[in-house]
């Protein structure tokens, strides 16, 4: 029982000496159910309705995989956090754009055709609609937590064995989705697949 109680003190007293790192973890490990929700709301879907738990899932790998990424990249949560935000929110658009004007979602395909989609783009209707205003309103919200956030004064280290796990395990992860029978073994296929 004491070795139990060892660590959560620890836990509880690094928490209560740097509260304001704590924050910037807190608003940086949100930030991937942040842009879950705000995708969804751009694919107009309703999170809590209209994804089964694997989706949910399965998505959220996807998104922790951005934010670290970003995280080993950039050394910083508050930029990492803010990045990955934006890149997401970005990614949601073209999606909720593709999705208006072709009527389905946005393949890997769609971007290799970026310059017949460049000449025609001309004539479409670009006008906010409610799934973008509300989308927005959620990123500004995020991005005002990260922004009210400390800022770390250098750039944290992670050590370089820990930093190739991390790098080897979303590589692997990203290899079996789409390079395997990973997901008909679970018996997903593409055209159930929501982005």
């Amino acid at each position: 029982m004491n070795a139990l109680h060892e660590p959560s003190r620890r836990l509880l007293r690094d928490v209560m000496e740097f509260p304001d790192q704590w924050a910037s973890r807190l608003v940086f490990l949100l930030g991937p159910w942040v842009c879950l929700w705000m995708v969804e709301i751009l694919n107009e879907n309703n999170v809590f309705k209209d994804l089964a738990a694997w989706q949910v899932l399965m998505n959220m790998i996807f998104y922790y995989c951005i934010f670290v990424a970003l995280r080993l990249i950039l050394g910083r949560n508050r930029r990492a956090a803010a990045a990955g935000t934006c890149f997401c929110f970005l990614f949601g658009l073209v999606n909720h754009y593709v999705l208006r004007f072709r009527g389905r979602i946005l393949f890997p395909a769609d971007i290799t055709g970026w310059r017949t989609a460049a000449n025609v783009a001309g004539g479409f209707d670009y006008s906010a609609d409610v799934y973008i205003t509300q989308a927005a309103i959620l990123l500004v919200a995020y991005l005002s937590l990260v922004f009210f956030c400390t800022p770390q004064k250098k750039r944290a280290k992670i050590p370089a064995l820990g930093a190739i796990a991390l790098w080897g395990t979303m590589i692997c992860y990203c290899y079996a989705f789409f390079c395997t029978g990973m997901l008909p073994a679970l018996d997903i296929y593409t055209q159930q697949w929501v982005t």
